[in-house]
């Protein structure tokens, strides 16, 4: 898991039973639930108007903007989504480019589909009916590639461009019966930009059925499900991109922290290299096969992880660094690093290596101490009352008096 450090109930995804999905996983919505300084100004760094900052602090977040539009699927995005480890994406809508919110989810269990579920086929879950020309607003890049099922008999359906006054056409075919029309890679000449379709001339039926898709070469987010069961539109998509909570960077460079997270957004490479903002000594060397990380435990106060590697090596663990963690490293104390701005780093020895971080704040300690003292003192009060005071026996001379 990565995500902020809070000790909250992470929001399920609700999964249709029909979709013969086994099994569900966490929503990385969920944990955007406060504002921290760091994790938050490296993902406003790609998501502009994520926050609002003023004397230098940030003092408001924008949840509606922090990862949950489709802005997040353009390809400048798919670094941060790679480091933050978001495997799975889950909306309503076929088509990634459609304006629409999504569901981002972490890997805890993998989505796996029961053989004996069978889906009846039915129309594009993402579809526009055709009365003459129509638009339908598909964001698309160079490198993007377009295809669409097309119900108009008799028709020629066309797909157009329209960059500042020039008007491109990026696809036709005339469809006889329903048909599927395949174009390869948009060129830099057709996008960034956004699609119109077009079903002419008129046709015996006075309305074209039009499902466009657009998938990306570099593979982010595959569909991996798509259901229309019922009219609600369900889709999973994957991304074999993401990397683990854990990672060891093959290269590192160091920098003071008012340089790191400009070097993070110009020249993030997930798994590859990554930034301290501390001197690492002895500085680590180029990674070599058989290093690896393991997550032993998790929970939201405590993680401890296995490394491997055959020299000193930085193990980057992509949740958020905040004051109050501890960590040992082979039961020794030792500093947490910095890395890649928001995260937090592990500078191991050679061999096989027990990294342990705990979360410990201050306040806690103080709080646990004044709830000591408070507790003793309370004891302490409670044993005078009972044996140090209480009425005395006053002895009163008999009559007579004593020496009578």
């Amino acid at each position: 898991m990565q995500a902020l450090n809070l000790a909250v109930v992470s929001q399920r995804i609700q999964i249709p039973a029909q979709s013969g999905i086994l099994a569900g996983t966490r929503s990385a919505d969920a944990f955007i639930t406060v504002s921290l300084d760091r994790y938050t100004r490296l993902i406003g760094s790609y998501l502009p108007e994520t926050y609002v900052e003023k004397d230098g602090y940030i003092n408001g977040l924008l949840a509606t903007k922090v990862m949950k539009d489709s802005t997040i699927t353009e390809p400048q995005n798919w670094p941060m989504l790679d480091l933050l480890g978001i495997k799975y994406l889950v909306t309503e809508q076929a088509n990634l480019r459609s304006p629409t919110d999504f569901f981002l989810a972490y890997p805890d269990t993998d989505l796996a589909r029961s053989p004996a579920v069978k889906l009846e086929s039915g129309e594009s879950c993402n579809s526009v009916i055709l009365e003459g020309p129509a638009e339908m607003r598909l964001l698309f890049s160079s490198g993007d590639i377009l295809s669409f099922m097309a119900r108009a008999p008799g028709r020629w359906v066309m797909a157009t461009t329209l960059r500042g006054n020039t008007l491109r056409l990026v696809a036709a075919k005339s469809i006889n019966r329903r048909g599927w029309l395949a174009r390869g890679k948009l060129s830099d000449e057709d996008g960034p930009g956004i699609l119109k379709f077009y079903a002419l001339p008129p046709g015996p039926e006075p309305t074209a059925l039009l499902g466009p898709r657009i998938n990306n070469t570099e593979k982010h987010f595959i569909n991996i499900f798509e259901s229309c069961v019922r009219g609600s539109p369900f889709n999973v998509f994957l991304n074999p991109s993401a990397l683990p909570p854990a990672f060891i960077p093959e290269s590192v460079t160091e920098l003071p922290r008012d340089q790191a997270l400009k070097w993070v957004r110009a020249n993030l490479a997930p798994g590859k290299r990554a930034v301290v903002e501390d001197s690492l000594t002895p500085p680590p060397g180029p990674k070599r096969p058989g290093e690896v990380v393991d997550i032993l435990e998790y929970s939201p106060e405590r993680v401890k992880m296995e490394v491997a590697a055959v020299q000193p090596r930085l193990a980057v663990l992509t949740d958020s660094v905040y004051p109050g963690w501890e960590m040992t490293v082979n039961d020794r104390p030792s500093r947490i690093r910095v890395a890649d701005y928001a995260f937090r780093g592990a500078l191991v020895p050679r061999g096989t290596s027990t990294v342990e971080m705990v979360y410990r704040p201050k306040s806690f300690r103080i709080g646990l101490w004044v709830t000591i003292i408070s507790l003793i003192g309370a004891m302490l009060a409670a044993f005078n009352r009972r044996f140090l005071t209480g009425p005395l026996s006053l002895i009163s001379p008999s009559p007579g008096g004593a020496d009578q």
